[in-house]
């Protein structure tokens, strides 16, 4: 899905006995014919459209570097729904290119402070930052997405998160990483591996472990990503303030450490074992990755996801039974996707008249997707995060306070905070801003806290 002008067609078509294709773009599509074998059927359709195609006819479907362009977390599930019905059991579904969401914070604060100036201030390479969440207009899927994926589709029986490969850190292989959706029921083959879990023990601990205790299968938490770390350290920096862009760069503690995960393959043939470094415990934004490591021969094909069993999957808990599927399942995914920038405002749909507190209360309500917003509810433990509150900073600065800044949002953290510090003097709302703070923190830490809702049976 999503073919283009037929790239990884030419790499695969005289591999496989039969390869379709289809994209939207009918030039795209003229190109990929005028060099593609004619037994290479394309077809032009929308990457969610898999009419004609029958059900489990294919081993392999490839949504590969297009998933960031969907409109919507709605769109993402039609799709992956169609590519796992049309994919036959023992089959395999791969999302390549996908935009880690957890990390497009970091990710837009690494750009400002490229492109900043050596003298500029933090304060405005983090304002540039935010501005530039705000108008992300790409799809971003945090890891976890899938994981819960694996656990929920009666179709999966394992899923494999791997971070990109490549010698060179660029944008590609930091902040997006590769999923293998597994389709079928488990094989029977398959012998059941308790694997040996550690923190990371750093590189010569873990060699010796696998040369004396050769377990069949390790899995690694927290392994430091080189990749990531300065980049997230240099982000945490600016958002501490006073200090300038270069003086962020400059830093002795900003210089790269940690393990490029290219490290691990040839490493791990070295010691004979098979090498992954993903994101399967966390997403990530915390500068670290983790790693499975399986002894050749011992547990050859058995998915990432089925070695770390209830470690890698959210908590399901108990689902309403009287609850329609697909509600609960969009409530489940939501806080995995982001939503794309869109030039279409909840602010177009009032009158004109609403107070403050109306306003605020329809675009949270927009933004979160929910009708039932309590004006003294905490945004956070509304289900709202960081990344939300961007979206209804540039919602709320088009009518109701074009010099609002993000940091009021965090200290007004309810609808009523919120439009009190609109209308009212400084003296009025110190009090309130206290409580605000109080209750912010709380409500952060409930949010790290909480496990997403999961499905029954």
């Amino acid at each position: 899905m999503g073919c283009g002008v037929g790239l990884l067609a030419l790499l695969l078509h005289d591999e496989v006995e039969s390869y379709h294709g289809a994209d939207f773009s009918e030039s795209a599509l003229r190109s990929a014919r005028e060099r593609l074998s004619p037994r290479v059927e394309l077809h032009r359709r929308h990457a969610a459209d898999f009419t004609g195609v029958p059900p489990r006819s294919r081993d392999t479907v490839v949504v590969n570097s297009v998933a960031q362009y969907f409109p919507d977390a709605d769109y993402l599930s039609q799709v992956l729904e169609g590519a796992i019905d049309t994919t036959c059991d023992g089959g395999r579904v791969f999302l390549g290119d996908l935009r880690n969401k957890e990390l497009n914070e970091i990710f837009h604060g690494a750009v400002e402070l490229y492109r900043a100036p050596k003298e500029a201030s933090a304060e405005d390479v983090r304002a540039r930052a935010w501005d530039r969440l705000a108008m992300e207009k790409e799809l971003l899927v945090s890891p976890g997405f899938f994981r819960l994926l694996a656990t929920c589709h009666p179709r999966l029986n394992g899923v494999e998160i791997a971070l990109k490969r490549g010698r060179h850190a660029t944008e590609m292989n930091c902040f997006r990483y590769d999923v293998t959706l597994h389709v079928g029921p488990t094989p029977p083959e398959r012998t059941p591996v308790e694997p040996l879990r550690l923190e990371w023990p750093g590189a010569e601990d873990l060699g010796v472990l696998l040369c004396e205790r050769r377990p069949d299968a390790v899995v690694v938490a927290g392994v430091p990503n080189s990749r990531t770390m300065a980049h997230l350290r240099a982000w945490r920096r600016t958002l501490e303030g006073g200090i300038t862009a270069g003086e962020v760069c400059a830093e002795p503690a900003l210089a790269p450490e940690g393990i490029d995960p290219e490290f691990f393959p040839d490493w791990a043939e070295e010691h004979g074992y098979e090498a992954t470094a993903g994101w399967w415990l966390d997403d990530g934004a915390d500068g670290t990755y983790d790693l499975v490591l399986r002894r050749r021969g011992a547990c050859d094909g058995v998915p990432a996801s089925v070695l770390l069993g209830k470690d890698a999957a959210p908590d399901a808990g108990h689902a309403d039974g009287e609850q329609a599927a697909g509600e609960r399942a969009a409530a489940w995914f939501a806080p995995y996707v982001s939503r794309p920038y869109s030039q279409e405002s909840v602010l177009d749909g009032l009158s004109g008249d609403e107070s403050p507190t109306e306003i605020i209360q329809a675009v949270w309500g927009k933004v979160l997707g929910r009708e039932d917003i309590d004006p003294d509810a905490n945004f956070f433990d509304l289900g709202g995060n960081s990344l939300l509150l961007v979206h209804v900073l540039q919602q709320l600065r088009a009518t109701v306070g074009p010099e609002l800044q993000l940091v009021d949002l965090f200290q007004h953290a309810s609808v009523n905070a919120l439009a009190r510090s609109l209308t009212a003097g400084e003296e009025d709302t110190a009090q309130e801003d206290q409580k605000s703070a109080t209750d912010r923190r709380r409500a952060m830490r409930r949010q790290r806290a909480r496990r997403v809702p999961g499905m029954e049976g």
